[in-house]
């Protein structure tokens, strides 16, 4: 039936490219990563723990997006008592999400693993000291 209702026809400008990708990516009928070289997902959460990664991931709008990100226990600030939002917290709010300390936004940012493309070991990273006493 085409009674040219609401989402009856694609949008104008619409990249066939990239909304194939992610509908790929989406329901599953790209790979895991493995033929790709992207660690485990608790590969890479070892690899978190005890160095400073690029990760490389499409955002959900499509966009590709490099950040340096960490949860080595030395450069992540202190938990105040106050904090209602606890890094234990944010970690169970979703297991397909990844919650991890980014140092250049001086904040806690989150991916999804399954949107991962590519991941790097950023060696040599420094960090100022301010970045590290928050």
């Amino acid at each position: 039936m085409n009674d040219g209702g609401k989402g009856d026809g694609r949008r104008k400008g619409a990249d066939d490219a990239k909304y194939r990708d992610n509908y790929d990516l989406i329901w599953g009928k790209r790979d895991s990563g493995k033929s790709k070289g992207i660690p485990t997902k608790e590969q890479l959460m070892e690899m978190l723990r005890k160095e400073v990664v690029e990760v490389t991931f499409l955002k959900l709008d499509g966009d590709e997006r490099k950040m340096p990100c960490t949860l080595k226990p030395s450069l992540l600030p202190a938990v105040a008592k106050e904090d209602p939002l606890t890094q234990k917290k944010v970690r169970e709010i979703s297991d397909k999400v990844i919650a991890v300390w980014a140092p250049g936004s001086n904040g806690f940012r989150s991916f999804r693993y399954d949107r991962v493309t590519k991941v790097e070991v950023l060696h040599n990273m420094c960090i100022p000291e301010t970045e590290r006493q928050l």
